[in-house]
């Protein structure tokens, strides 16, 4: 039986990336298209790659939710962010915005308490590797996403 769901969350898991590999823009001439996403977190390098795409008008962001006022402020100049994208609490902009997905750049250690937000409410999250800072997380992660039927990458 947990081979059976471990199996089903893997091709979950390339659902959501063809999906996302569909939906995605890749110019500007496909913006109607673009999905809405939150994100959490701006922690972890990887940050650049998304921010460089917003700063180009090729990926909708409609919130970022980071309680640093230090990194706020750090990646509102890098990348021309405004005022009005950013939130310290992370529940709160999900309710406001509705975003089709939550994109995690913080810590391991934090990726469940953003599952536990996002998953209740219907929305799909992705994450930095590692998924969880222990198994025990993960298993939570794993059971959240059954229980809400989201994808999390």
């Amino acid at each position: 039986m947990r081979k059976r769901n471990l199996t089903h969350l893997f091709f979950s898991i390339q659902k959501l990336i063809i999906i996302l590999i569909l939906i995605c823009p890749f110019e500007n001439t496909f913006a109607q298209h673009q999905i809405k996403v939150v994100i959490a977190g701006l922690n972890h390098d990887h940050i650049n790659g998304i921010l460089s795409q917003y700063d180009k008008g090729l990926v909708n962001i409609t919130g970022i939710a980071e309680p640093d006022k230090q990194l706020q402020e750090k990646y509102k100049r890098l990348y021309h962010l405004p005022d009005s994208l950013f939130s310290t609490d992370l529940k709160k902009l999900v309710l406001q915005k509705k975003p089709d997905a939550v994109l995690g750049y913080n810590a391991a250690a934090q990726h469940l308490q953003i599952v536990e937000i996002c998953a209740p409410l219907g929305i799909s999250v992705m994450v930095e590797k590692p998924l969880a800072a222990n198994l025990a997380q993960a298993k939570q992660i794993e059971m959240l996403a059954n229980k809400y039927h989201i994808k999390v990458l």
